[in-house]
């Protein structure tokens, strides 16, 4: 290829197996907002205060830009806000600003369902997800009164619900919703 984009990730390893676009094409181009990115392309448009890549790529783009079709499953401008909304943690991390607020409006200006994109990343979940994350929450303990909260699911139990790593997800966040609690930790097991 002439040209390889690698967006939102802080390193070459972040590539997984597409890292050998980035080794065979004739130039390169990174745009993301990892603090950790100390440019590994051959143009780096790193901005570590930005709260997502997609406010970067924001800037890249006209109004006309912005809908542009992405392997044939949606507009530029959802996948973007899905981005945006992932690395904001629904707006909810720190990192979110004024500026994050503004891109944030002008994609959902543009029609999206973004009410739709929030529940499908993060609140949608299967039953199995569901039994998994009560079971996390029911056999969690609570530790330095009442400010840290700590919970694990083992191995034998993600085999019985027949559940995978990725079907954790949200479980810290549950925790860490918890009235009084400062700090969440959840350790999962990978092996026995």
């Amino acid at each position: 290829y002439d040209l390889c984009i690698c967006l939102d990730s802080g390193d070459r390893e972040r590539l997984g197996k597409n890292v050998v676009y980035l080794d065979t094409a004739k130039t390169s181009i990174c745009i993301d907002h990892h603090i950790t990115n100390q440019g590994y392309a051959a143009a780096n448009f790193v901005k570590a205060d930005a709260s997502a890549t997609c406010e970067l790529l924001y800037d890249f783009l006209d109004e006309e830009g912005m809908i542009v079709t992405v392997h044939g499953k949606g507009s530029f401008v959802a996948e973007a806000n899905r981005n945006l909304l992932h690395d904001t943690n629904v707006f909810k991390n720190s990192n979110t600003t004024e500026r994050t607020m503004q891109v944030a409006g002008a994609m959902m200006a543009k029609g999206i369902n973004f009410s739709r994109i929030i529940d499908e990343s993060f609140y949608k979940k299967t039953y199995v997800q569901n039994q998994i994350m009560g079971r996390a929450v029911l056999e969690s303990v609570l530790f330095l009164d009442g400010k840290c909260i700590f919970s694990v699911v083992r191995k034998q139990d993600m085999d019985f619900y027949g559940v995978e790593a990725s079907d954790l997800d949200g479980i810290v966040d549950q925790l860490r919703i918890t009235d009084g609690v400062e700090v969440a930790i959840f350790l999962h097991e990978t092996e026995n």
